[in-house]
């Protein structure tokens, strides 16, 4: 799985800080021996979210909506200001799965880890690391404590 998050992170823009797989692609459940057709779900949390949406539009426009003819900055701003403050782009082809991911800004992200302001921390309740910085294993390894596993993989 890390080699396959690893192609994934490859094909997007740089300024991923910390990105994570969860989901039932990424640990097997019960009952469910084939989960290669699965969808693999990503979380991206990226420093500028303007900057890496506008990067990402012009290298990926078919994975978002109709927002994305609204531009980089107002889907930063529908990301940032409502819900979770994560902006998901879901049932995106690549090369021959499926994925779905969500793209978060780090400050948003940490928080979230550290306060639980959001609903983001309650859903990776379980994730494989695909990359990450020393601030964000901190940040998931003292959630942890919370009822939170990360698990770093070693490439």
């Amino acid at each position: 799985m890390y080699e396959l998050c690893q192609k994934i992170l490859r094909s997007f823009p740089p300024g991923i800080r910390f990105g994570c797989a969860y989901g039932s692609a990424v640990f097997q459940q019960k009952g469910h021996d084939d989960f290669k057709g699965n969808m693999v779900d990503l979380i991206f949390a990226v420093d500028d979210p303007v900057q890496w949406h506008r990067e990402n539009i012009q290298r990926h426009p078919r994975h978002y909506s109709f927002l994305r003819f609204l531009g980089a900055r107002q889907v930063s701003r529908i990301q940032e200001n409502f819900g979770a403050k994560v902006y998901f782009n879901s049932l995106v082809r690549w090369n021959d799965r499926r994925i779905k991911y969500g793209v978060i800004s780090y400050k948003h992200f940490i928080s979230d880890l550290l306060d639980w302001n959001t609903q983001t921390a309650k859903v990776l309740s379980t994730v494989r690391c695909c990359c990450f910085q020393r601030a964000s294993m901190r940040a998931s390894c003292f959630t942890r404590s919370r009822v939170f596993r990360i698990w770093a993989i070693s490439g």
